[in-house]
C-alpha cells in the first residue's frame, strides 16, 4: 500500500508524550502514532460512530 505523509500541529506536552509512548513500545514516532490512529478509527467504527469504511470510497 502507498504511503503518505501526515502533519499535524501538537502542542509541546503531547509530543513529548507521544515520543515516551513510541519508546515505551520499542516503535519509531510515526509507526506509534500510525497505530493509535488506526486503533481509534478502528474503535469509532466498531461504535458506529463512523462511516464504515468499506463504504467510502477510495
Amino acid at each position: 500500500m502507498a504511503r503518505m505523509r501526515l502533519t499535524a500541529d501538537v502542542e509541546p506536552e503531547l509530543k513529548r508524550r507521544g515520543k515516551i509512548a513510541a519508546v515505551n513500545h520499542e516503535r519509531s514516532v510515526s509507526e506509534w502514532v500510525e497505530e493509535a490512529v488506526r486503533r481509534e478509527l478502528d474503535r469509532e467504527e466498531a461504535e458506529g460512530r463512523l462511516i464504515p469504511r468499506t463504504s467510502v470510497l477510495p
